[in-house]
């Protein structure tokens, strides 16, 4: 069972639709589903759509496509991106606005035409029947030269968004701020190597620059003989970034090859870079890990994840964190790659080459978004109800594990993970700490055993209703030796009747002995054992009907050695104060029936110690 807030989902919002490469699409929710587009674009592109998972439009930096596939009329082909443009847009929502959205644009660095900068065109949802149009055209942000490289995320007070970008021919970060009544002015950071256009080729303008999804850290990739890729320290609060870390790729020896696609993982521990090729050196999809903090260990760390040596796909290009928390590689071929579970290092993430085949070409690009959806949760789950299975020990409940959040659960616990030994309702909130953001989910737990059931019952009624004591839980199923298979049955007939209860792999049986107007049989014993061992150490007739109730044990020789007037008082197998021999001896039972007539019952049992 599941309920969660919707800035929880990172598909259920602003990331749900991607629009890249040749025609292709991909929607995350309600399924995945492949499609088609109309763009046609080598590298750049971004989507939007709204908190609902709808399009609401697209872009490769020079025409924003609506949601019915359609240039928007004050936007096509005019905007000025680049489709060789490795980031040629971004789309971010005004602050406090619904239907604002500001397109922010980068030229390609200068190796098709002169290099414009970075310039913003903002759109407007409530024109064109709502299906947008441009009220604001190509308004310049950031002055040649500048690098293909921009993203986005939230500010730290969780209202504005800070827009990053970086110029060419210098180390030089502005970090603008989107605040409701526009841009201020940009913080800048001087730090990190200088992007060069050192073999004249505009190369080294090329690559991918990432914010994590928990707004701590920044990385970006320099394509080119001179590769090299940066990783930084970044603060949501004041836009700065410091402390750079640099991995090298010396295997690059010519404009044509160097790192190009960067991605975060999900929780933030891992980054990925690519190593993009066209020449004989192979392609290569590299991985990080973070959590020690220390440069020289973060760059030991580093793990080939997948080669294209070893795969069929040629050209490794951008790396995007789907809402689906899987992350997805893009190549030259209409095979897309997915890494399943990014957030486990080495191996076990589990690159699965061409594990998606697109309509078109992949080309190198994907969507640039902002990797953190609208908060920094990541999906809360736990599972479907579930249950113990007859005495089954312990069930481990767990979320995954990200920086920054705060958990809750019903037990009082504040761990990721409870371990559970008693059947309930146990649930956990989840609290983002930078955004208030917050997930709530629940589950039911409950527990199968055999013999829920006592084993008589004496029912004065014409008819009644029996069920077993099992909680009828969701994939529960029945079926009853009288052939019926709903969780209750109508019996007006006395018998033995028994329900299979199966629940996946769990299967349980319970077993009602029903007495309709007779004496109870359930202490009916041909032998009882009064040891002391609590098991039939007394003979009784717990469940006859109390009116009239008359029990009697005999010796063999007709002496009378117990009577009880109660069905709750049974013979422990003592006379007069000590213990009757082992041996057989008589009863007799005298009680009404349910319409109070008289009856009697009589029989032998035998007495053993």
């Amino acid at each position: 069972m599941l309920f969660m807030s919707p800035s929880s989902l990172r598909g259920q919002g602003q990331n749900n639709n991607w629009y890249f490469g040749y025609n292709n699409s991909i929607r995350f929710s309600p399924s995945f589903t492949v499609g088609t587009g109309q763009m046609l674009t080598d590298e750049g592109s971004a989507s939007v759509s709204d908190a609902a998972g709808n399009l609401l439009f697209y872009t490769d930096g020079i025409t924003i496509w609506n949601s019915n596939q359609q240039p928007m009329p004050g936007g096509n082909g005019v905007l000025l991106g680049n489709s060789s443009s490795t980031q040629s847009a971004v789309i971010v929502p005004l602050p406090g606005s619904s239907t604002i959205y500001y397109v922010i644009t980068a030229d390609q660095g200068g190796y098709g035409g002169t290099n414009q900068g970075i310039h913003y065109t903002v759109v407007d949802m409530t024109l064109n029947n709502g299906l947008g149009d441009v009220v604001t055209l190509n308004t310049l942000l950031l002055a040649p030269p500048a690098t293909e490289k921009i993203t986005a995320c939230r500010h730290q007070n969780c209202v504005d968004y800070w827009i990053v970008t970086h110029s060419y021919g210098d180390n030089q970060f502005q970090a603008f701020q989107l605040t409701a009544s526009g841009f201020l002015p940009p913080v800048t950071s001087n730090v990190g190597m200088p992007h060069l256009n050192s073999t004249g080729t505009f190369a080294e303008t090329i690559g991918y620059m990432k914010i994590s999804p928990n707004r701590t850290r920044l990385a970006l990739a320099v394509y080119g003989d001179a590769s090299f890729a940066e990783l930084f320290d970044f603060d949501a609060a004041t836009g700065i970034i410091s402390n750079p870390v640099m991995f090298n790729y010396p295997q690059a020896v010519s404009f044509s090859e160097g790192a190009y696609g960067v991605s975060f993982s999900p929780n933030s521990n891992l980054l990925y870079i690519s190593f993009l090729s066209s020449s004989a050196v192979s392609d290569e999809l590299y991985q990080y890990n973070l959590i020690s903090g220390n440069p020289a260990t973060i760059i030991a760390s580093q793990q080939v994840i997948a080669s294209s040596v070893n795969s069929p796909n040629i050209l490794f290009g951008a790396l995007q964190i789907g809402p689906d928390n899987r992350m997805y590689m893009v190549n030259y071929t209409n095979n897309m790659d997915v890494i399943e579970f990014p957030d486990v290092p080495g191996a076990g993430c589990s690159f699965q080459p061409g594990a998606i085949v697109l309509p078109g070409i992949g080309g190198l690009g994907l969507p640039n978004m902002i990797e953190e959806g609208e908060g920094n949760l990541v999906p809360v789950n736990l599972g479907n109800d579930t249950l113990f299975c007859g005495t089954q020990g312990t069930l481990t409940l767990a979320v995954n594990n990200v920086p920054g959040n705060i958990y809750s659960w019903s037990t009082g616990s504040t761990d990721t993970s409870i371990i559970v030994s008693a059947p309930g309702i146990y649930s956990i909130t989840v609290i983002n700490a930078i955004c208030a953001d917050t997930a709530v989910d629940s589950i039911i737990v409950s527990q199968l055993l055999n013999n829920q059931y006592p084993d008589e019952i004496f029912i004065c009624e014409d008819s009644a209703l029996i069920s077993p004591l099992l909680p009828n839980i969701p994939g529960n199923s029945y079926t009853w030796n009288t052939g019926q298979t709903t969780p209750e049955i109508q019996v007006n007939i006395s018998g033995t009747y028994v329900v299979s209860v199966s629940n996946g792999s769990c299967v349980i049986n319970d077993t009602i002995q029903v007495d309709f107007g007779i004496i109870g049989s359930a202490g009916t014993l041909n032998v009882f054992t009064p040891n002391g061992d609590g098991i039939n150490d007394v003979f009784a007739f717990p469940t006859a009907a109390a009116d009239g109730f008359d029990l009697e044990i005999f010796s063999r020789w007709g002496n009378s050695l117990f009577r009880s007037s109660s069905p709750a008082q049974g013979w422990d197998g003592s006379f007069n104060s000590s213990a009757a021999e082992e041996g057989v001896y008589y009863w007799r039972l005298r009680t009404t029936d349910c319409f109070g007539n008289p009856e009697m019952k009589a029989g032998f049992v035998t007495l053993m110690r």
